[in-house]
């Protein structure tokens, strides 16, 4: 018998920015940890969320190859890799006065905008083994900034969008940031361009194209 052990754990903080402003903060801890086990062709799997005992769920694995679900797959050992960045972008601590001083240097640079969104700190942990000899750790953090703007005098929802995901975070970058959403503001109020009819490319980002499928193709 093959037997598979996954544990994927998120957490992350968002601030809430309305009208360039903080006020909300919410905390979110997640654990998932998976149990996959295969005998005679067949899979049997069980999962829970949160700490687990890990022979118990094991047990409950074994029991669901009574189910008779087919699985030819063999495992294999790809042997042992670990890549721990435990380094936050961001300190805890510093957070939430980094997310107000970014917020009100943007509200500042961009006047006619009302500027609401989202500014998250996450933190990610995955681990695989198997009972061939592999064993595969991964941890990571981010830090993003995810903004709605529309202008102050408009009836619409949102009239732009400035989004940024960010490996490292310091003074150049905050001033990048602010920036960036500087020029959204003078590029939205500058001059109108009226093009000419005619055919023109349009540039999209992967995830806009293919985002969703690859999302819900993942098991």
């Amino acid at each position: 018998m093959q037997k598979e052990y996954l544990i994927n754990k998120a957490s992350s903080i968002t601030l809430n920015v309305t009208d360039g402003k903080i006020d909300s903060f919410r905390e979110k801890d997640e654990t998932q940890c998976t149990v996959r086990v295969y005998s005679d062709g067949k899979i049997g799997v069980a999962g829970a969320l949160g700490e687990v005992d890990f022979a118990e769920l094991e047990k409950q694995a074994i029991e669901k190859l009574n189910d008779g679900i087919p699985h030819p797959a063999r495992l294999s050992n790809v042997g042992k890799k670990s890549i721990i960045n435990e380094t936050p972008i961001v300190p805890e601590l510093k957070l939430m006065g980094t997310a107000k001083r970014v917020a009100s240097k943007i509200a500042k640079a961009c006047p006619r905008f009302l500027v609401n969104g989202k500014v998250r700190s996450n933190k990610v942990f995955g681990s695989y083994k198997n009972s061939e000899g592999s064993d595969l750790q991964y941890a990571n953090n981010s830090f993003s900034i995810f903004l709605q703007v529309k202008d102050r005098d408009s009836s619409n929802i949102a009239d732009a969008y400035y989004g940024a995901s960010l490996k490292t975070f310091g003074t150049v970058t905050e001033n990048k940031v602010v920036s960036d959403a500087k020029m959204l503001h003078d590029a939205f109020f500058g001059e109108k361009i009226t093009l000419p009819n005619g055919k023109y490319p349009v540039i999209v980002g992967p995830y806009d194209v293919i985002g969703n499928i690859v999302k819900d193709f993942i098991a």
